[in-house]
């Protein structure tokens, strides 16, 4: 409507009546060619109106949610593991009302076969400038709504594949985050169990422990705390903040240096 309400009256006033017409038309255009998409990100778009970074908070929550349903699809249907994980994060970020529905709504519109993923991932990457620590919490966060639900099968890797190409990521990156993310989802479950590990298991946990921090057990002393504090400055919630994460996900970046944090501290003491 307001492409139509702004398009007549600039028309007139260069225009007189002639310029009210066409600038009526070229509104009409504009409504029925980006009305949908922005109206899509409406109840995101209330719930962060109050911040600055509004729209850039909508565009991110709306592109994440519509991916994870777009690529979740393509296994030919949404499982109960899916929905639940989507949910989960809904539940985390403490999104309610309006701004739920949108999420749930962004999730449902992404399982349509025709959702221009592709466009919507542009569109998210020119709102948040191509900043690369963004562009990358994005896609740790799609991976793991992904593989908390179950094992990625190949046809939503591919996609996965295309997600991080949209954003300027190589297939490398992806397939080094998607065993970083394992492994560290992996280390979670042990370091929540109250029981000290059985050697066999105290085993796995500390081979989780490596690959979190992406490094081989062969690795120096030197390289694992290179790369320990790599990870623990990527991560760093103040510096995500800065970029212009949202700060529903800060929460998330805290946790994810918490588990890094472990994990380091974990191989130290095999080495000691």
């Amino acid at each position: 409507m307001w492409g139509r309400v702004v398009g007549a009256a600039f028309g007139f006033i260069f225009g007189k009546l002639p310029g009210a017409v066409l600038g009526f038309a070229i509104g009409y255009w504009f409504d029925w060619k980006y009305g949908a998409p922005l109206a899509g990100q409406g109840g995101l778009n209330r719930f962060f109106a109050k911040r600055s970074y509004s729209r850039q908070d909508a565009t991110f929550f709306y592109a994440l949610f519509a991916a994870h349903g777009h690529i979740a699809k393509t296994k030919g249907r949404i499982s109960e593991a899916d929905i639940a994980s989507a949910q989960g994060l809904m539940d985390e970020l403490g999104l309610k009302g309006a701004a739920l529905e949108e999420a749930r709504a962004a999730f449902r519109e992404g399982k349509d076969p025709h959702f221009p993923l592709v466009p919507t991932l542009k569109q998210f990457r020119r709102d948040y400038d191509n900043r690369s620590a963004v562009l990358q919490s994005f896609m740790l966060q799609l991976i793991a709504l992904l593989i908390r639900a179950h094992r990625l099968q190949r046809a939503e890797f591919e996609l996965l594949l295309t997600v991080a190409k949209t954003l300027g990521y190589t297939r490398f990156e992806l397939e080094r985050w998607l065993l970083m993310e394992s492994a560290q989802l992996q280390f979670k479950r042990f370091k929540n169990k109250a029981k000290r590990p059985q050697p066999a298991a105290e085993n796995k946990q500390l081979k989780a422990a490596y690959t979190v921090l992406g490094v081989t057990s062969e690795a120096s002393d030197e390289v694992i705390k290179k790369a320990y504090r790599r990870l623990m400055a990527e991560h760093h919630p103040d510096k995500l903040a800065a970029q212009g994460l949202p700060e529903e996900m800060l929460a998330g970046a805290t946790r994810r240096t918490q588990e890094i944090q472990a994990a380091y501290n974990l191989i130290k003491q095999h080495r000691r």
